[in-house]
């Protein structure tokens, strides 16, 4: 298997022709829909808009966009030019966005409106090519070259400020520029060929243990592999009906909703707004959705609803968990209300999301086990002096594959530390196997802590911390819950002359400003002292044991 995601979409476009890939608007009385050739062509179209901004291959093109079909379409167009896309969560600070924009040396940023205006009002938008909003609105940016300012309207025929020589479409929002190039029936003949598999089709940023994120580099075939295999495992036809419960601009969403329908000729379903268990559960009984993906929490909060009305999800087929250990009682929960079996999977951002999965089989599967390496993968679990441990014993898991990403974006050093040069990546995440190959998650290696799914790195939080001038010490450690997995504490010891009670509002005011909310701890514990080891690091493991 060796193709692209421009191969791809124009095969399944032939393949399926107007059958629906994705629906949206589904808590409406006429859902709208996108055909797999509807599909095909609107990523030429957004492919042609962006290429007339002088996108080229190898161009970095940031979407932080919620979810919407226009983020679906986003993905497609910019590999279909054989550029690279850089998802970025629209819910992160201004100041954590600004760093991954310019760190990811981006040409274009595509960006719900808010985040537009959010970051005009604390300290100005970055500089590159062009601004443009996911959505049409009355304040845009489509300005070349100089200092980036928003233009207002856009509708009246604004075109770039500053002498840009790029010309673009009326109103220059996304979805206007969708429109206005199907309407002059422009799409342009003379787009780049495409890319080869192995080129970098996306980065996505991961928090790194010095508090910054690393972009991990993954080609067309890591991706578009792992999203294969997901089909193959869970043994996906063209009548699934995927709902969409997990934030696009995600590794685990990309992979297991949004290809996991376009490889399996599925349906994908696409949600907008908060999470809220009941409209859910609604939402799988009206449109007999057949396949669900989530992390931990969001079977939880299920089971807990599922306790409170009768819902009919007789639909349902299969489902699967990740992003974070899951409890056995979960899963057991779930499948005694629904009558479906939940696979659980391991991954990481660099595993282009995915390592291993459970067979969805009753005599297959093994709770408890993130099941077994996908085709095409190896693994091994060694020690700390790297020797391959027995049978049933402890040890880092390492992997090798088409899996693994390319690299860390302008990290050479992080990259050579992560990634062995005979391929194998470290995970940094203890495991055991068994004599039939499952996998058993023990433990990590790092001190990341895991809410809900996403990573969260101490010192990031912990830089934060010490911009007050009363904080002499702070270690931030992840504390138990059932809800989210893990929720961010933080340890703090102040100067001798600050009172407590007046500082932590200012700490959580800080925290507010700098940090994205899943990012903020959830308590302050003020102490005079923290336990070390006889050489003076803080042993965090017993503050995690008192957080």
């Amino acid at each position: 298997m060796r193709y692209t995601f421009a191969d791809v979409m124009a095969a399944q476009a032939n393949r399926f022709g107007d059958k629906p890939y994705l629906v949206w608007d589904i808590g409406q009385d006429a859902p709208r829909s996108l055909s797999f050739a509807g599909f095909h062509r609107a990523a030429g179209v957004v492919a042609t808009f962006l290429h007339r901004l002088g996108v080229q291959q190898g161009d970095h093109v940031v979407a932080a966009v919620s979810n919407s079909p226009e983020m679906v379409v986003l993905y497609g167009a910019v590999t279909y030019l054989g550029a690279v896309v850089v998802p970025v969560n629209p819910g992160l600070a201004p100041e954590e966005m600004r760093y991954v924009i310019d760190h990811a040396e981006a040409k274009v940023v595509v960006a719900d409106p808010v985040v537009l205006r959010a970051l005009r009002q604390r300290g100005g938008l970055p500089r590159m090519a062009y601004w443009i909003p996911a959505v049409d609105d009355t304040e845009v940016v489509v300005e070349a070259g100089a200092e980036a300012e928003i233009l207002r309207d856009a509708e009246a025929g604004a075109g770039p400020a500053g002498g840009c020589p790029h010309e673009s479409p009326e109103g220059a929002g996304l979805t206007n520029a969708i429109r206005t190039v199907i309407e002059r029936n422009e799409l342009d003949d003379d787009l780049p060929p495409g890319a080869d598999p192995e080129t970098t089709a996306m980065i996505l940023y991961t928090s790194g243990t010095t508090g910054r994120p690393k972009g991990a580099m993954l080609s067309h075939q890591g991706v578009l592999r792992t999203g294969q295999a997901i089909c193959d495992f869970l043994g996906s036809t063209p009548e699934e009906r995927i709902l969409n419960l997990l934030p696009m601009t995600h590794c685990f969403s990309i992979c297991v909703e949004i290809l996991h329908a376009l490889l399996s000729g599925g349906t994908l379903y696409l949600r907008s707004g908060r999470f809220a268990p009941r409209a859910v559960l609604g939402e799988i009984a009206r449109h007999r959705i057949t396949f669900i993906c989530g992390v931990p929490s969001i079977f939880m909060v299920l089971n807990e609803a599922l306790d409170r009305r009768e819902f009919d999800v007789s639909s349902l087929r299969v489902g699967l968990v990740g992003g974070a250990p899951v409890p056995v009682e979960t899963v057991r929960e779930f499948e005694g209300k629904t009558g479906i079996i939940i696979v659980e999977g391991y991954g990481q951002t660099e595993l282009s999301p995915l390592a291993s999965l459970q067979p969805p089989h009753p005599d297959k599967r093994r709770l408890g086990s993130c099941g077994v390496p996908i085709p095409g993968t190896e693994v091994r679990i060694v020690d700390r002096a790297g020797h391959d441990v027995p049978v049933g014993e402890t040890g880092e898991l390492l992997v090798r594959g088409f899996n693994v990403m390319k690299g860390y974006w302008k990290q050479p050093e992080e990259t050579a530390a992560a990634i062995e040069p005979d391929g194998w990546l470290h995970t940094g995440d203890v495991f055991r196997q068994d004599a039939d190959g499952y996998l058993y998650m023990v433990d990590r290696l790092k001190d990341v802590i895991i809410y809900g799914g996403y990573n969260i790195y101490p010192k990031e939080v912990e830089s934060v911390l010490y911009q007050h001038p009363a904080v002499e010490e702070a270690y931030v450690v992840g504390a138990s819950d059932p809800l989210k997995g893990e929720v961010p504490v933080a340890f703090v010891r102040l100067d001798s002359g600050s009172d407590a009670k007046a500082v932590q509002p200012e700490l959580e005011a800080l925290c507010r400003q700098h940090l994205a909310d899943y990012k903020r701890p959830r308590r302050y514990l003020f102490v005079d002292d923290f336990p070390r080891t006889p050489s003076g690091k803080v042993l965090r493991r017993e503050l995690r044991e008192r957080a």
